[in-house]
């Protein structure tokens, strides 16, 4: 992401003048955000600190947010469609659900690896609260890597939402700079040591060299048992014609999709080519596989196969233990 824009102008009239979201920021950033305190709300993943952090962010606009908010909790909770943060109804994982279902699989990567590592690192953190949830009272290296604009504004929200921010690391890179590692290093991150990388909602704002690159310099830096969990686009849901107002609304907000994964040959195939050249290994992977629940279209209808059970995205850890070192 190389760009940020306000939240969309006509609501930023009607905020106070001092409103943190009448800052410069990653609009994308804000989303997941809102979805994770749907779930605090809803009694789904209790998180006191995104709690706080939104009614900090959206200050005397909080009421306002609330009040058009609570029909749509109520209508997420009986509506299969409004899948956003509601409890799945079924196994399927749909692109509606995708926010919820991404959060739930990173909460898991993270339990898992809490066990083992000695260092967490939120790559792309943006308003992510895990640090501060999760990770609390433990031994651990803790940092947050964000763009600069981004990461100003949370940690002002952070101090004024009285968040104990603990031992926490903010370090500013810009993920298309071929060295934004050689920042982690500066800002304290330990050299060969067991860590657990979380890359949420970033691959897809970077080119296949960036994201490759991006693999391969996390496999260089950690120790063996560390562990990479990511989330992803398929090349069909990135560039296919019928999702170009879609990608037109990222391009409008300076956030353009630049990255979609190959999956002709299956989902594990392309995952499996983009981390071929790391040492680093495919461990899980949970994909996204219709918009809302429709049922496949009948093969001759389907030409470009995005209604047809093809893959339009996911989410997945990566290891690196010794026998796939390199």
């Amino acid at each position: 992401m190389n760009s940020t824009r306000r939240v969309g102008s006509t609501f930023i009239e009607l905020l106070p003048e001092d409103s943190f979201l009448n800052k410069h920021f990653s609009i994308t950033a804000l989303v997941p955000l809102l979805v994770r305190w749907m779930m605090h709300w809803q009694g789904r993943r209790p998180d006191a600190s995104a709690a706080r952090l939104v009614q900090v962010l959206f200050g005397q606009s909080y009421s306002l947010l609330c009040a058009g908010m609570g029909p749509v909790l109520l209508a997420i909770g009986v509506a299969d469609w409004l899948a956003i943060a509601s409890p799945p109804k079924t196994s399927e994982r749909t692109l509606a659900s995708m926010l919820r279902d991404r959060t739930v699989f990173f909460d898991q990567a993270l339990s898992v690896a809490l066990v083992s590592v000695e260092q967490v690192v939120i790559l792309g953190a943006g308003f992510d609260t895990r640090l501060y949830e999760y990770c609390r009272g433990r031994d651990l290296g803790l940092f947050e890597v964000d763009q600069i604009e981004t990461q100003a504004v949370k940690k002002q929200a952070l101090k004024q939402s009285g968040i104990d921010i603990g031992n926490v690391h903010f370090v500013t890179v810009n993920f298309a700079d071929e060295d934004w590692m050689q920042g982690l290093i500066s800002g304290g991150f330990n050299l060969g040591k067991r860590t657990f990388f979380l890359w949420e909602g970033v691959t897809y704002y970077l080119t296949k060299a960036e994201v490759e690159k991006g693999f391969a310099l996390m496999n260089q830096v950690c120790g063996d048992g560390s562990a990479i969990a990511f989330d992803f686009f398929s090349e069909a849901l990135v560039n296919d014609e019928r999702t170009r107002l879609g990608t037109a609304v990222f391009n409008m907000i300076g956030e353009p999709l630049r990255f979609g994964l190959e999956v002709s040959k299956g989902v594990e195939a392309g995952l499996v080519d983009i981390i071929a050249n790391t040492g680093l290994s495919l461990d899980k992977v949970q994909t996204i596989e219709s918009w809302i629940g429709e049922k496949p279209e009948p093969a001759g209808r389907a030409a470009s196969g995005l209604l047809s059970g093809n893959v339009l995205g996911g989410f997945a850890t990566l290891k690196k233990d010794r026998k796939h070192k390199k």
